[in-house]
């Protein structure tokens, strides 16, 4: 009997490859933008049911109606405690996220693939925030704007303390607020404080 091994086809092993710095970027956007889909979308529900339960509270009460409005204001107070305006109005913002990690991540995926795809996909995507970022500015430009949102009135406060430090300097403190309306010397207006 021969102890020897036969000699047949050598069978080679590939060299695994490693995925290029812009697909691990890419991947890792596209995961973290399903994650926060998913989470705003838990949120969206908890919400409803949030909100459902504190409706329903004084009407599935028993007792008198001062009873059962007692059982809706401390339901109130604690959506006030608990700061339920500010967890309902995250939603929107990991939405928001969502959609900029994953056209982030199909601008890079395309644009190892299809440069004429990924032209068109980031065109959309610019036009898409330009006119997002229009009706965020929007209030700030114009107090009567329907485009009013938390984001929106943080994004007031920003601007004004940046411009009343700007003129500040520039004005040497000749700064004043009138009905509401920054207004300097030079009879500078801009949006409600």
């Amino acid at each position: 009997m021969n102890n020897s091994i036969s000699s047949g086809p050598e069978i080679s092993i590939p060299e695994p490859t490693v995925p290029s710095i812009i697909t691990v970027i890419g991947e890792s956007f596209l995961y973290v933008s399903l994650f926060s889909t998913l989470l705003a979308a838990l949120l969206v529900v908890l919400g409803k049911q949030w909100l459902l339960y504190y409706v329903v509270a004084g009407e599935r009460a028993c007792g008198t109606t001062e009873q059962r409005c007692l059982e809706r204001q401390r339901k109130m107070d604690g959506m006030h405690k608990w700061k339920l305006e500010t967890v309902l109005n995250m939603h929107p913002l990991l939405l928001q996220l969502s959609l900029l990690l994953f056209t982030a991540a199909l601008s890079l995926h395309l644009w190892q693939t299809r440069h004429s795809i990924a032209g068109f996909v980031l065109a959309l995507a610019t036009v898409g925030f330009l006119l997002y970022a229009f009706l965020a500015v929007s209030p700030v430009i114009s107090p009567d704007s329907p485009f009013r949102t938390p984001r929106a009135d943080l994004l007031i406060a920003v601007l004004l303390a940046i411009i009343t430090a700007v003129i500040k300097i520039f004005y040497h403190g000749k700064i004043s607020l009138e009905h509401g309306y920054l207004v300097t010397a030079g009879n500078f207006y801009l949006g409600k404080k």
